[in-house]
């Protein structure tokens, strides 16, 4: 998990509801190790709990940079795990993850029903506070119901602490939404902050959707930003959350795979009549963007059919899709690079792809994971008569 630069302790905007979450993540980052070990934030998705998570790291890295910090969401540690156990290197595994001075963990929820990881976790827990390590970790569920939160485990952490996050009042969200906005470069009217924070439902992540929606309309569509634009971006957030409460959510599809693996027949097979979007025809990302834009818009569902080989490329379409209500779900597809080139000599003029540009993306390639926001992944086996779509298999070996 990339640490991203931009969650400080000093952007973070404090309200009654986060107060006490930030006042314990400061403490920690200020004195890792010293107090409050393990610290468990938790609360709704959407609340801040990876940014003050990220801000912990970020703040230890700026005033000790030689401070060991290991920063994983739960999905990346099940990998990690799961590559340790078919390649027979548990005990190098289990040496790496304890040399760490600090060890944080996002979205500890994903762990449940893992019997191995959580007795894996708890020892790690152990290992940490033994050697005063400091243990961060974040949940969107209630604490008694982590089984590695017991009370027999809790006994043994004198320090522990659970703080919540509970959903933003509108002055806090009217705050964010002007810091927001002004980071944009856009200036908005305390009727439209208010507006915009009135209709946030309390959620960080749905209002900075708002934000990032009206920056791109006035950036990509060259609109004036004015009350009446404000008022019909929020009514269609509320729109878009309406469907997704009432399970009648609009759906935005990510494929991954490198050139000639199949991406494009799949989406003809598979998802006729979904909106198409391919930068190979759009040329340019601002044609995207707007695209996109106009899906959000009427509220249709979308395809995008690029390579999306790493998280980054995926993290375009991703938060954007999730702010304004969508479900996300990937196809990962599956082949040989010898198949894949293959099948793109058989192409014809301008879409025949360089065998070298093939073999980068191959190299580039990182496999999804449901950290990264997608509501459903799936595997896709193309042996280039049929192809077979499958269950995602993250976590099944644990």
């Amino acid at each position: 998990m990339q640490p991203v630069k931009e969650y400080t302790f000093d952007n973070f905007i404090i309200g009654k509801s986060n107060q006490f979450a930030f006042m314990a993540a400061k403490a920690v980052a200020d004195k890792p190790g010293e107090t409050y070990n393990p610290l468990f934030i938790y609360g709704e998705s959407g609340l801040g709990k990876t940014h003050l998570l990220t801000a912990i790291y970020n703040s230890i890295h700026e005033s000790s940079p030689d401070t060991v910090i290991f920063l994983y969401s739960a999905d990346e540690l099940i990998r990690e795990m799961i590559i340790a156990i078919k390649a027979k290197q548990t005990n190098a595994w289990r040496e790496k993850m304890r040399s760490a001075d600090v060890l944080l963990i996002d979205d500890a929820h994903a762990l449940m029903g893992k019997a191995a990881t959580q007795w894996e976790l708890v020892s790690l827990l152990r290992s940490y506070v033994g050697k005063k390590g400091q243990v961060v970790m974040t949940a969107s569920v209630e604490p008694d119901t982590l089984p590695i939160l017991e009370s027999s485990l809790r006994a043994d952490f004198d320090w522990c602490l659970l703080a919540d996050i509970q959903p933003l009042d509108v002055e806090t969200c009217r705050m964010i939404a002007r810091d927001k906005a002004a980071r944009c470069g856009l200036h908005l009217s305390e009727e439209s902050l208010e507006y915009i924070a009135s209709h946030a439902n309390g959620e960080v992540r749905r209002l900075e959707g708002v934000i990032n929606r009206l920056h791109a309309e006035k950036a990509l569509l060259d609109s004036d930003i004015d009350m009446a634009s404000v008022k019909q971006i929020c009514e269609e957030y509320d729109r878009a959350f309406s469907q997704e409460s009432d399970g009648k959510a609009k759906t935005a599809y990510i494929m991954m795979g490198i050139q000639g693996s199949g991406k494009s027949e799949f989406c003809r097979r598979f998802l006729p009549g979904v909106e198409r979007i391919n930068l190979d025809t759009l040329n340019t990302r601002k044609n995207e963007r707007k695209i996109i834009t106009a899906c959000h818009v009427r509220g249709v569902d979308y395809v995008v059919d690029n390579t999306n080989p790493t998280k980054g490329d995926r993290a375009r379409y991703i938060p954007d899709a999730k702010a304004m209500g969508y479900r996300v779900v990937g196809y990962f597809m599956q082949s040989r690079l010898q198949d894949c080139i293959a099948r793109n000599n058989l192409r014809e003029g301008k879409e025949v792809v360089p065998a070298k540009a093939i073999a980068m993306t191959s190299n580039m390639l990182e496999m999804p994971s449901k950290a990264e926001g997608f509501d459903e992944l799936y595997f896709v086996a193309n042996d280039g008569a049929e192809m077979t779509v499958s269950e995602w298999r993250e976590n099944d070996e644990l």
